[in-house]
């Protein structure tokens, strides 16, 4: 009797920490795709942070889909040694209408507990994205604020690191279903070369 009692409240405690959100799957041919579409975005992204160390004035807008932000964080050896620091196994991201939602798969002693935040991303007065989250929950259990706040703080720092430089200024944010648009502008003294079709 003691034993389906345990086995009991074993049961419900995992359902009660366990999510009900699957991450997102890749097939090969789209994974190739996408992986593409990362390098060239990373390539962007470097010539961005290269004007802007040159002094070259530029308009730029970058945009990210969630499928390449869900295999950056699948694949990328800086972004999993981060990850693993903090005991999380996965992590994906679902964009929406104005907000995002992040999920990670996070040990916690013999348990993996899926832990779900909603926020809003807004670049601020410093010239760096800030995340509001609205809502968190660890499985289907809420969450305090705390843990919210220092995990908007976290992630806001991730997402404006690669572009942190003192002449990128970040101008606009836009997150929406089919992916998240920054557009900002480079200052400087020089004018952009010009570019040769190629």
């Amino acid at each position: 009797m003691v034993l389906i009692l345990l086995a009991g409240l074993l049961a419900v405690v995992l359902f009660t920490l366990s999510g009900s959100d699957p991450p997102p799957v890749m097939t090969g041919g789209d994974r190739e795709r996408v992986a593409g579409e990362l390098r060239e975005l990373q390539s962007d992204i470097e010539s961005i942070r290269r004007d802007a160390d040159r002094g070259v004035a530029r308009d730029f807008t970058i945009h990210v889909t969630e499928d390449q932000l869900n295999l950056w964080l699948s694949e990328d050896e800086s972004i999993r040694r981060t990850l693993r620091e903090k005991d999380i196994e996965d992590a994906w991201v679902r964009l929406h209408d104005g907000d995002m939602e992040v999920t990670v798969l996070r040990a916690v002693g013999t348990l993996t507990v899926q832990v779900k935040a909603s926020m809003v991303a807004e670049i601020d007065e410093a010239n760096t994205v800030r995340v509001r989250i609205t809502s968190m929950s660890f499985g289907r259990l809420g969450a305090p604020r705390s843990a919210s706040e220092r995990l908007a703080e976290q992630i806001g720092r991730m997402m404006t690191s690669k572009l942190q430089r003192p002449n990128v200024r970040l101008v606009s944010l836009k997150v929406r279903p089919e992916g998240i648009e920054v557009v900002g502008r480079t200052a400087g003294s020089r004018p952009p070369a010009p570019t040769t079709p190629s």
